[in-house]
């Protein structure tokens, strides 16, 4: 159990954006298959200055923020839905963190996050990750198929889709405070 140690994420790992796109569209469609409940409110702060909230989707057992574990290192998967009652791609963001467990205390080891403008997976959608993303972990701790996660987000957010040149980077400025479930194969 690891609790109230302060990280911040320096990239020692560069991590393939394909990969996460592919993650993201996997949880995109897991998420579709699930029931409409009362959802969590996860993560909230300011976009651009005005205030955001994005909730977590849960049914049952199933939850839009989970992780695995490989070796010592956990890679967590978050997906935030503007609304509480809805799971569409509109304005939710998805966040992707490894962190590694190795010895007494976790380190954050890479992060990169994912805000949809659109209603398709492939875009439009602006990201950050590297030196453009910084999170800071408050609270990392495990608890048998349980993790819990207390932290910050500061980034600028860049579009990725190379047909709207010029736009404007998203400023991000946000809490969160989740449960992720592990997702054993």
């Amino acid at each position: 159990m690891i609790s109230r140690k302060r990280l911040t994420n320096e990239p020692s790992r560069k991590k393939g954006l394909h990969a996460f796109k592919r993650a993201v569209l996997a949880a995109c469609f897991a998420l579709s298959t699930m029931a409409a409940a009362a959802n969590a409110p996860a993560i909230r702060g300011e976009l651009e200055g005005e205030p955001v909230t994005w909730y977590l989707a849960e049914s049952g057992r199933d939850t839009s923020a989970t992780f695995v574990e490989h070796d010592d290192i956990l890679l967590v998967d978050i997906a935030g839905f503007a609304e509480a009652d809805s799971q569409a791609l509109r304005d939710s963001l998805a966040l992707r963190l490894h962190i590694d467990m190795a010895g007494q205390t976790a380190t954050l080891e890479s992060a990169a996050l994912f805000y949809f403008i659109g209603d398709e997976p492939t875009g439009p959608v602006y990201t950050a990750e590297g030196q453009a993303l910084r999170v800071t972990l408050e609270r990392v701790e495990r608890d048998g198929h349980g993790l819990s996660l207390e932290g910050e987000l500061d980034g600028e957010l860049n579009l990725s889709q190379a047909l709207m040149d010029g736009a404007e980077p998203l400023n991000l400025d946000a809490r969160f405070a989740l449960r992720a479930r592990e997702v054993e194969f």
